[in-house]
């Protein structure tokens, strides 16, 4: 019964750059419609860790499991229409028209010799719609904001229609409003739609309210994972990022809230 809860996992993965070894058999379990958000110091591992389960790194030993099938035996289209992957770094011609730029969403979905279908574009109004850039689609994807741009790309992936988002960094560079705005975003995609999201986070307490568990990560390894009440306390704080906080509960959320006050 456990196996069928688990949409993405990694048994005893070991990644290493050159000689250093930057995931160390490491392994983990993630279950179908869940946020999951991993957090750890510079250089723990969390985009290798990521770039490994989207099939971007081939570790040298250990498998990847989506929906307890390896990874790396799928072709991409297959990979492709189950999950959806945003790295922080991406770049696209300045001139793209956005509704343009969220079609390639649908190539998963298409033969070579398909044009434009209409359950493609029906994908794509809906698409549009939850992500409410359907007001710009006109638009070039260099003439919007950084917040506008980050939705276009999250719906350029919803319209792959995935099981899985995976989001690294998806807050970085944008101020605290567009934070939220994406964070509000990516949990509501979970809520109604069910897509299981691992994401990668640099703000503690923006992973304790938006995620149902968090995964850290400390020099390759995973320290500690569970709920935002389990993972995010005074001890782990100070062994994982060397720092003395204050932690206290939220009064409208009941999540945890860390107070970082000096480096240790």
């Amino acid at each position: 019964m456990k196996k069928n809860l688990e949409i993405l996992s990694a048994e005893n993965i070991h990644v290493k750059y050159k000689e250093k070894a930057v995931l160390k058999d490491l392994t983990l379990n993630i279950k179908k419609g869940r946020v999951v958000s991993i957090i750890g110091p510079n250089g723990s591992g969390k985009t290798t860790l990521i770039r490994t389960l989207s099939r971007n790194i081939k570790p040298e030993k250990g498998l990847v499991l989506m929906n307890g099938k390896n990874i790396f035996s799928l072709n991409t289209k297959k990979v492709a229409k189950e999950m959806a992957v945003l790295m922080q770094v991406r770049s696209c011609p300045n001139d793209i028209i956005v509704r343009d730029l969220i079609s390639y969403g649908r190539f998963a979905h298409k033969e070579w010799w398909q044009g434009k279908e209409t359950k493609d574009q029906e994908v794509i109004e809906w698409t549009m719609e939850r992500t409410r850039t359907k007001v710009f689609e006109d638009r070039p994807i260099g003439a919007l904001s950084g917040g506008e741009m980050q939705r276009v790309w999250i719906a350029m992936a919803l319209a792959q229609k995935p099981q899985v988002l995976i989001l690294d960094e998806p807050t970085t560079y944008l101020d605290i409003c567009h934070q939220l705005e994406i964070l509000e975003l990516v949990k509501s995609l979970n809520r109604t739609e069910g897509i299981t999201v691992v994401m990668v986070l640099h703000d503690i307490n923006q992973a304790s309210r938006y995620s149902d568990e968090i995964l850290v990560m400390k020099e390759g390894e995973i320290y500690i994972q569970g709920t935002p009440k389990d993972v995010i306390t005074k001890e782990v704080i100070k062994e994982v990022f060397s720092v003395d906080a204050r932690v206290h509960y939220c009064d409208q959320t009941g999540m945890p809230l860390c107070y970082p006050d000096k480096v240790v």
